[in-house]
């Protein structure tokens, strides 16, 4: 609804539409290429599409079957999982997602003066 907001009633439509139907497209796409066409890499089911990851943040690697609570979903040397890097920095906590508060209800930017990172 961010986009009926910003472009207006009916090109915000429009986008959210083609968003949506491309979205379900492509799941649907993805999942279907990652279980019939590449490589190997376990004994299950699931294939592993190198371009396919690449393009879609790692989702072509279907190592997930085989490690279920891996957050990475490349395996081995040579497969590059683009969302890797972004999951570590998140959770090292960077950027700061919501304001640290102290006792008398300000945040500590606010009550403390400038820190360089």
């Amino acid at each position: 609804m961010v986009l009926v907001l910003l472009m207006g009633i009916g090109p915000g439509l429009v986008a959210l539409t083609t968003l949506a139907v491309v979205y379900l497209l492509l799941n649907a796409a993805i999942n279907g290429a990652g279980h019939t066409f590449g490589s190997k890499s376990f004994e299950n089911d699931a294939t592993n599409l190198k371009l396919l990851a690449l393009i879609t943040f790692g989702e072509g690697y279907n190592n997930h079957h085989a490690r279920p609570a891996a957050p990475r979903f490349s395996a081995f040397r040579g497969e590059f999982d683009p969302a890797w890097p972004v999951i570590r920095l998140r959770s090292s906590g960077w950027p700061r997602s919501s304001p640290r508060w102290t006792r008398a209800g300000r945040t500590i930017a606010a009550a403390s003066p400038r820190r360089p990172l």
